[in-house]
């Protein structure tokens, strides 16, 4: 559910470690829900209509979790850790390229 939740997402929002944790607990918890309430009901269109509203629930809790600003990692930061990683990528590419120049 966690995924087809963020799928939904209207946007892009980075979330820092205790906003990841959030999601993830309020998907669970969701998913609890509906697994204790199903045995109780008859499979069937009422049914589908109740878990369908269940996971909107879910969808809209995620996406409340998600504006928290103490949930959102720094726009800044994350940008200039995306652009560490890209530098270290780069710098691996080079470094092996040399290693094979020096292997040839």
């Amino acid at each position: 559910m966690e995924k087809q939740m963020a799928e939904a997402g209207a946007g892009t929002v980075t979330l820092n470690d205790n906003g990841r944790h959030a999601v993830a607990e309020i998907s669970t918890s969701f998913e609890r829900l509906i697994d204790e309430v199903n045995p109780y009901c008859y499979s069937g269109s009422h049914w589908d209509r109740a878990k369908r509203r269940i996971e909107e629930a879910c969808l809209l809790a995620i996406r409340s979790a998600s504006l928290d600003p103490a949930n959102q990692e720094d726009a800044l930061e994350a940008g200039r850790a995306e652009a560490r990683k890209q530098a270290a990528a780069a710098l691996e590419k080079s470094a092996a390229e040399a290693e094979a120049d020096d292997g040839a």
